[in-house]
């Protein structure tokens, strides 16, 4: 009875095709009873769950006559959303009154309606995939209820439906997924999967964050066997074999002092008038074999996660601090570019080899900048007396280098990182301003070049290889910058199209004040395309190389570990047909793949500092600071403190008055006459910080 109801309603929506069944048509066509609805509620849900029917505005449709786009949901805020077109890619803008409940992965019918923005808009008719989509939330008391306010997703507090045992009070962060749909996100009913208690302390929520985010912190047990085997082998003889010996040498790493996987390795001499450059990075690839469980999971990976002070790794410890790591007099199987340049930085000679090294100190950033400052203390002069003409004579072709890079157009954007000091009880002690020194310059020209270098290699050979690229900028954010600029006051940019990147280059290089000069900065980045790995070597914009690739960190980065193999190839002489069908289809997956893991750790990181960040406002709501007006929106305005931590003044928090956005940088006030503008220095007070979502509330003095 109930499968004959199922394919009445069925054939009866298929019937009425464009114009759609109301529950009145289907109860009038059958001639059901009142008492008997229920049956028919039944019979819908199953042909809504397969997918056979959906609801639009109280009407039944078959998705052939729905008349939408099929989307995929890509994100969800508390009052709007984004879905991405499947045919064409595009992001589409959601209202939230438009969301329909969706989640992010749901599979969703939409309707484009006239766009109020710069982006499509669009609603969503239906939802037709329910994706098992599990997120963060607090407890919260709504009379004598427990209920769940989501870290995003929605402003409503959402029913728990199930605790499956576990023990919840208000104020604890919970992480929880949806085990009964509802017509829009208020509706929803939850379960909670894991209490993480009443956390006020950033490395409990960001423990939450990761958990939420599916990162796994640990490897399976038979990853752990397989790394734990080649450990406790080795090198064996046989691994010497078809390598250059270049224990002796000196060959050094220059890194942070909390670093335990060191990837890369250099040495610089004189060949008459020459430099001979050699960057000698870890050769994870002799350990890690294509296919191998190891493999597959620094595949499933993509790339280690760094948060505060900790690392999630992209291979086991025995491995990435251990055998792979180039830890000082210890023999290390390594992969060498060796540059020959002349007195001005121009590449005469290049080669690449499978090598053993032996590091013969572990330099230190800090260290080597008090050596090129003149501060060294004797025992930092005594550790670096091997090689301290070497330091000098790779300052010296570091700085030509720069001196390169800035004249063929690459920005110099200060991205204002900070570094965080935390103290044995995982508690956040202090945020500093990270400042780059000139053995950071050094290290990273070096490894620019080799990168560069390794790229060239692969378009000589014509295989196929894993490219970083960078795409010029897209019109229309030119075109908003360049309108951001002219509201700030800054004219004479020389910025055209922005096609060029000298144009982005001298538009940095002709700011003089400090304030401006950081905005800007963050302007010039969100005008900037995403940098991404691609089969496809357009080149890489910001710096402004024709030829670039990721070859330096294979320790941590996958992309670097399948390029090696590549390269390994190359050098071990297979035949470049035999590569080429090797690794055409593996290398295209990779790239999307190490792409969009890159991009979910970027996005994990920065969500922990915001956490860390907010812990260390919490101790100082009340306190005043000296900030600069970092960016405006139209719920407010965003002041950012030397140190980087950012707050929000809410319109509530402004100075008394009549204020109106303008749309792009300013609030001014009709009444004063006074504007609060992007670049502007002002004194505020920290009102409140809330470290479960990482927001800090400022208000202006």
């Amino acid at each position: 009875m109930k499968y004959d109801l199922e394919k009445k309603i069925y054939d009866l929506v298929c019937l009425r095709g464009k114009k759609g069944v109301h529950f009145k048509d289907i109860t009038r066509t059958f001639h059901i009873e009142k008492k008997d609805h229920n049956k028919i509620d039944d019979s819908i849900e199953i042909l809504e769950k397969k997918g056979s029917i959906i609801k639009i505005d109280k009407k039944y449709y078959t998705i052939e006559f729905c008349k939408g786009e099929k989307c995929r949901v890509i994100r969800v805020n508390k009052t709007f959303g984004f879905v991405e077109d499947l045919e064409t890619k595009e992001e589409v803008f959601i209202p939230g009154k438009y969301l329909k409940g969706s989640v992010p992965e749901d599979i969703v019918y939409i309707q484009y309606m006239e766009s109020r923005g710069n982006s499509k808009e669009g609603k969503i008719l239906y939802v037709t995939e329910k994706s098992d989509y599990a997120f963060l939330g607090k407890i919260v008391k709504e009379g004598n209820n427990l209920m769940i306010l989501p870290e995003s997703l929605t402003k409503s507090f959402l029913k728990i439906a199930e605790t499956n045992g576990i023990e919840i009070k208000e104020g604890d962060q919970v992480y929880c997924n949806i085990i009964e749909r509802g017509e829009s996100h208020r509706d929803h009913k939850l379960s909670i999967i894991k209490n993480y208690g009443d956390s006020n302390k950033a490395e409990d929520i960001c423990k939450m964050h990761i958990d939420s985010n599916k990162i796994e912190t640990t490897f399976p047990k038979e990853v752990l066997e397989e790394s734990k085997k080649i450990a406790e082998v080795c090198i064996e003889e046989r691994d010497y074999e078809n390598r250059q010996d270049l224990r002796g040498e000196k060959i050094f790493t220059i890194d942070s002092s909390h670093s335990k996987d060191l990837d890369d390795a250099v040495s610089l001499e004189m060949m008459g008038e020459y430099y001979r450059l050699g960057v000698h990075i870890a050769d994870v690839s002799h350990y890690i074999k294509h296919g191998s469980i190891l493999d597959k999971e620094a595949e499933k990976r993509g790339t280690s996660v760094y948060y505060a002070n900790k690392v999630i790794p992209m291979l086991p410890t025995e491995l990435s601090n251990g055998i792979c790591s180039l830890n000082p007099q210890e023999d290390k199987l390594t992969f060498s570019i060796f540059i020959v340049l002349d007195s001005k930085g121009k590449i005469i000679d290049f080669e690449i080899k499978k090598t053993i090294i032996q590091s013969i100190v572990k330099g230190i950033y800090s260290e080597i900048n008090d050596i090129f400052k003149e501060e060294a203390s004797e025992e930092i002069i005594k550790k670096y007396e091997l090689i301290k003409d070497n330091l000098f004579l790779m300052q010296e072709l570091a700085e030509i280098l720069g001196k390169n890079r800035s004249k063929r157009g690459c920005s110099e954007i200060d991205s204002g990182e900070s570094y965080m000091i935390i103290g044995e009880s995982g508690e956040i002690e202090d945020i500093k301003l990270r400042k780059q020194g000139r053995s950071e310059r050094l290290v990273e020209e070096f490894m620019v070049i080799a990168n560069e270098v390794a790229a060239t290699i692969s378009r000589i050979k014509e295989v196929p290889f894993l490219y970083r690229v960078h795409d010029k900028p897209k019109e229309e954010k030119v075109a908003i910058l360049k309108e951001v600029l002219e509201k700030i006051g800054v004219t004479n940019t020389g910025l055209k199209d922005g096609k060029h990147p000298s144009e982005m280059a001298n538009l940095l290089k002709n700011i003089e004040s400090e304030n401006i000069l950081k905005i800007i900065n963050r302007q010039v980045l969100r005008t900037m395309s995403k940098a991404k790995y691609s089969d496809d070597p357009i080149g890489h914009y910001g710096l402004a190389l024709e030829n670039y690739s990721h070859f330096t960190s294979p320790i941590r980065r996958y992309p670097d570990l399948v390029i090696h193999r590549v390269l390994g190839d190359i050098v071990n002489g297979f035949p470049i047909g035999g590569i080429v069908k090797k690794y055409s289809k593996f290398i295209s997956n990779v790239g999307k793949e190490s792409t969009e893991s890159e991009i979910k750790a970027t996005k994990i990181e920065r969500k922990c500092q915001d956490y860390y960040k907010a812990e260390y406002m919490s101790k100082k709501v009340g306190q005043e600071f000296d900030g600069v007006i970092s960016s405006v929106c139209d719920h407010g305005i965003y002041v950012e403190l030397e140190n980087t931590v950012e707050g929000l003044v809410k319109l509530e928090n402004f100075p008394e008055g009549k204020f109106l956005f303008d749309g792009y940088i300013s609030f001014f006030d009709e009444l004063s006459g006074k504007r609060l503008k992007v670049g502007d220095k002002t004194r505020i007070v920290c009102i409140s910080s809330n470290v479960s979502i990482g927001k800090i509330d400022f208000k202006f003095i």
